[in-house]
């Protein structure tokens, strides 16, 4: 049958993006492997055995993985599939690969992580960017809807779905995945897969390899008329029908131009069956059946270079994320108090230390994700620029549970580091800083100690002040901080107690 690789292709990349998403989502962890076969992450995890698997499977088969197993990429066919439906006569043109700028930012990409830029590399990588959109966007959206199936739920006493509380977790994370999610829509709209073929790092790698595949979709020359059908149809932009050749480091191996040729010219085989035959030069009696709407095709090249609005908008994205933090600063002038300031952001448990995090974070922010008590947030300015997006505990609407070790198991990229959860209530991710000036002991004169109440490891313990007086003391060497103390006391807007970062993570011994 002559598409019947086309609706396998087809097949895995559904069965594959469905897992992928229904991990993402939190309930059907069992799909967690789904992101351990991300190529940056494994690459970054030295995990030996994906790596692998991805260079033979590149090398014997070609960009198989572009189309089956990156989450974005088979979310840019989602687009492209649309386009198609909506244009019945979608037609795609041949376009010169641009080489210098592909090579280019795969280049930048590879010196960014090198010289700890990891930030910088995370925007354009492919598994990062989609997490970023599931997190931001998607996730939202499916919790609206969880709501509201909430209630219907309840009255027929399936208690499947539980109410969950809807927040931004940053303006920066927040537009940034817009202005992506955008670009990147947009562009597989009108162009089909020129972000993969142009701008994206793994593609351009993975196409490399791909050029010296064993298995290639290949053109007989006999059999081809020069119909430009393939060419039309092929949403890589990689078929020169005029000449019958094939860019192979763009082809990703969707096999939609082989379900378009109707003279059976096209055929997915090895290479060594010497029946790849080209014509190079051709006369102009050869194209003279073409159409005058195939020679006033719109050239879309220079259009495509229009991505380069990504720039421009994620500044103005991140100059939004910063005025957030001014509004802490305004509220302490008004009730005079003060207001938290760490002198050093908290790293997640299993983080180590804040240098090794940020070579190995992508802010793919699965961990964010993940959190069951919400106390992980992309950072803005916290890290630095180095640190851009990457995730930082926050106790504004949790505390870190000392028997939860979620975001150690997710990590795809060994960021953060897998802690048992033994290993993770002695593990000290920060120590607690009792601020006099906020406590309502001495502001409201009344009698506390939640603080103390609430500390899991008993860290907290109340001292006289004066005579009339009994504030919480804190014993650095027994104190995790998870926050406990933070998210519970009742000092409003801002705690009596916060929790100081390390950027190296400690240990207890006994």
């Amino acid at each position: 049958m002559k598409n019947k690789y086309r609706k396998i292709r087809i097949g895995l990349a559904v069965f594959f993006f469905a897992c992928i998403n229904l991990f993402f989502i939190g309930t059907f962890h069992i799909f967690g492997w789904t992101v351990q076969m991300q190529f940056i992450p494994a690459v970054l995890k030295s995990s030996i055995v994906m790596i692998v698997f991805v260079f033979l499977l590149t090398f014997l088969f070609g960009r198989i993985y572009c189309s089956v197993i990156c989450p974005l990429g088979v979310m840019q066919d989602c687009f492209i599939w649309l386009s198609r439906r909506v244009n019945k006569r979608k037609k795609y043109n041949y376009s010169n690969p641009k080489n210098i700028l592909r090579y280019s930012l795969l280049l930048f990409f590879i010196v960014a992580f090198f010289l700890g830029g990891t930030w910088l590399a995370a925007i354009i990588e492919p598994y990062s960017i989609y997490s970023r959109f599931f997190t931001n966007l998607f996730k939202p959206v499916l919790s609206v809807v969880n709501n509201f199936i909430v209630p219907l739920s309840d009255k027929l006493e399936w208690y499947f779905f539980v109410r969950e509380d809807i927040f931004m977790q940053s303006v920066m994370a927040l537009v940034l995945s817009i202005v992506f999610f955008i670009i990147i829509g947009l562009m597989a709209y009108k162009w089909g897969r020129t972000w993969c073929n142009t701008i994206c790092p793994v593609g351009s790698f993975l196409g490399f390899i791909g050029k010296y595949s064993c298995v290639k979709i290949t053109i007989d020359a006999n059999k081809c008329n020069h119909c430009l059908a393939c060419g039309r149809k092929c949403k890589a932009s990689c078929i020169n029908s005029k000449e019958q050749k094939i860019d192979y480091s763009r082809c990703v191996d969707c096999f939609d131009c082989i379900d378009a040729c109707k003279q059976h010219a096209l055929s997915w085989i090895p290479i060594w069956t010497g029946k790849n035959k080209y014509v190079v030069k051709n006369t102009k009696a050869d194209f003279l059946h073409i159409t005058a709407d195939s020679v006033s095709q719109e050239n879309v090249d220079e259009s495509r270079r229009h991505f380069l609005v990504t720039a421009v908008l994620a500044t103005v994205g991140t100059q939004t994320a910063i005025a957030d933090k001014k509004i802490n600063t305004v509220v302490a002038s008004v009730l005079h108090k003060q207001p938290i300031k760490r002198k050093f952001p908290i790293l997640p448990p299993g983080a180590n230390s804040l240098k090794q995090f940020q070579q190995l974070c992508v802010s793919c922010h699965l961990c964010i994700n993940k959190c069951p008590n919400n106390v992980l947030r992309p950072a803005t300015i916290e890290y630095g620029l180095a640190g851009l997006m990457q995730p930082m505990v926050e106790y504004d609407r949790g505390s870190c549970d000392i028997n939860c070790n979620i975001c150690s198991e997710v990590c795809p990229t060994g960021a953060i580091h897998s802690l048992s959860l033994k290993e993770k209530k002695k593990t000290q991710i920060g120590y607690a800083v009792y601020t006099p000036k906020n406590c309502l002991v001495l502001t409201d004169n009344i009698n506390c100690g939640n603080c103390v109440r609430h500390c899991p490891v008993n860290a907290i313990s109340m001292v006289d002040w004066d005579d009339d007086h009994m504030v919480p003391m804190v014993n650095v060497e027994k104190c995790i901080g998870c926050g406990s103390c933070e998210y519970h006391c009742p000092a409003k807007p801002f705690s009596a107690i916060h929790v100081e970062g390390y950027d190296i993570q400690k240990k207890i011994l006994k």
